[in-house]
């Protein structure tokens, strides 16, 4: 099985809102949660959830993750290359909870994950202990 694990990359914006959810304790789970949506999948995994797009290659993807109190969470997945691109997550209850975003807010995720391909300013995610690691890729 070919996994995705060393292709794992996301945008500022996602790697924002997962520092600023660590900080509160309501989301203490989010490392976790993550980690094992993530790890050990093989690319046909990440092209479950709402299909945004009508790209099969290229499926741009909405993610429920946790149940019912978990998270939302946006990704592009480049099938043929095995790559994954985090593009945002939020929680869908609790203080900084919200049921959805807008059209226009996943139009946006988008735009910037192509520009951050296109200009090569994405972070590799990899795991670190119990935490998710955010590192600049080269």
């Amino acid at each position: 099985m070919n996994h995705c694990n060393d292709q794992i990359y996301c945008i500022e914006p996602f790697k924002k809102q997962i520092q600023n959810l660590r900080k509160n304790n309501c989301y203490k789970d989010i490392d976790q949660l993550l980690i094992r949506f993530l790890r050990d999948k093989d690319i046909d995994h990440f092209r479950t959830g709402t299909l945004l797009n009508k790209s099969i290659t290229h499926p741009y993807i909405k993610h429920d993750i946790g149940g019912r109190s978990g998270y939302r969470m946006y990704y592009l997945a480049i099938i043929a290359a095995k790559c994954i691109y985090l593009a945002y997550i939020h929680p869908k209850t609790g203080s900084d909870g919200s049921p959805n975003t807008t059209n226009e807010a996943r139009t946006e995720f988008y735009k910037t994950i192509a520009k951050a391909i296109k200009d090569r300013t994405l972070y590799q995610v990899t795991v670190m202990g119990e935490l998710l690691d955010f590192s600049t890729m080269i």
